[in-house]
């Protein structure tokens, strides 16, 4: 178990990360390490994420508290799951790269 959590570890840091202009997201490949979002591919995401924070911070911080939640978006996956408690950081699974996926597509 300990090689295998190992192993993880050392693939997990050679992959190459990206993160949003505002560190409140990060996106990288489960197994592409030269996987890339484009600059315009980036920015249509950081858009959509601080939308989304605007229409839910009322329901989560009614005193007027910023809602400013941190996740990583991994890109290559074999299912779309989202990954997440209380105490770690988050995590969005795609099979491809695609911020505006709707429902009718899972």
């Amino acid at each position: 178990m300990l090689k295998v959590a190992f192993a993880l570890s050392l693939l997990s840091s050679a992959t190459l990360t990206q993160s949003s202009s505002d560190g409140s997201f990060t996106v990288r490949h489960f197994k592409d390490a030269s996987f890339s979002v484009k600059p315009a591919q980036m920015r249509e995401t950081e858009t959509i994420f601080h939308s989304v924070c605007e229409v839910v911070q009322p329901e989560y911080h009614p005193a007027g508290g910023e809602l400013h939640p941190h996740f990583t978006v991994i890109i290559g996956t074999e299912f779309k799951e989202v990954h997440s408690n209380r105490t770690q950081l988050g995590e969005i699974w795609m099979m491809k790269w695609e911020p505006w996926c709707s429902r009718k597509e899972r």
